[in-house]
């Protein structure tokens, strides 16, 4: 609500004026690197350009809302009246304001981190993407492809490549009771992918995690049927080659857990669950397929 805020949307710099404002922020979202200039979008500056005040004009659309009516009474009486004290800052005021934006850590220094870590241990890096956003499943297809391409034809990448991908994935759950995660379940794609199929190869490890140590559930896992004693929250998966052998050598039907979205158990089972604890970031997700 662009009207219910004291401090976004460009007011805490305009409130603190004459003082500089400079800005720290960690961040998961798709955005460059600001190097102290005005980000391009975000809620912590007004919404421009055009940077105009249209205060009017959204009441209006919000009085068409079927939730009108359950909005606060004082709230509400506020945008009745458009009590100019609550609109967006004028473009005039924003103009006077010093201010920097600066991100102490972002998305981009996990990817890179990752890359120069490869590089140490003797694997070429490459980031495929720092920001990937795609449905779990579709981005394992066709990173597996990638991953056969280089190790079968040394292309586009010769091994050993490590090739690293950034980002947020998704899963949609629909009508699924498992317990698990966007990363584990990317991992357990691959799992998969490598165990059987036209890319099926011994030559590929995969790792993917969510930076903030929690892929998805949380205390979930104790009361997951078939989850091991003991099994915490987990961040992510590893996988290989042979997981796939492992799997049929348990028991462990991959095909019917990722029907069911059932990552976490799978993984747990087949001793594939990375474990990181609470690491006090929000980064989006890291992907790692090692090609030898």
């Amino acid at each position: 609500m662009l009207y219910a805020s004291g401090v976004k949307y460009g007011r805490m710099a305009t409130q603190i004026h004459p003082a500089r404002s400079v800005n720290l922020i960690m961040q998961v979202g798709l955005f460059p690197r600001w190097h102290g200039k005005l980000p391009e979008e975000g809620s912590w500056v007004p919404s421009w350009p055009p940077a105009r005040q249209s205060m009017e004009e959204n009441v209006k659309r919000l009085r068409q809302r079927p939730w009108w009516g359950e909005l606060p009474a004082r709230l509400r009486a506020i945008l009745e009246r458009q009590d100019p004290a609550y609109d967006l800052p004028s473009q005039e005021s924003w103009k006077t304001t010093r201010h920097s934006f600066w991100q102490p850590i972002d998305l981009y220094q996990m990817v890179e981190g990752a890359q120069a870590r490869a590089e140490e241990l003797g694997l070429h890096g490459v980031i495929l993407s720092s920001r990937l956003a795609a449905l779990s499943s579709a981005a394992a297809s066709v990173l597996s492809q990638i991953a056969y391409e280089c190790h079968t034809f040394q292309r586009p990448f010769a091994p050993p490549v490590a090739l690293i991908t950034g980002g947020h994935l998704d899963v949609p759950v629909e009508g699924a009771t498992g317990v698990g995660g966007r990363n584990q379940e990317f991992a357990l794609l691959w799992a998969r992918e490598l165990g059987e199929g036209l890319v099926a190869s011994k030559r590929v490890v995969v790792a993917a995690v969510d930076s903030d140590g929690t892929d998805g559930p949380g205390i979930q896992h104790h009361a997951a049927p078939g989850m091991p004693e003991g099994i915490v929250c987990m961040a992510g998966g590893l996988v290989d080659g042979y997981t796939l052998e492992l799997a049929a050598e348990r028991g462990v039907d991959v095909d019917a857990e990722l029907a069911n979205h059932n990552s976490s158990v799978a993984l747990a089972r087949l001793n594939g669950a990375i474990y990181t604890g609470n690491t006090g970031m929000a980064l989006g997700d890291l992907r790692v397929a090692v090609v030898r």
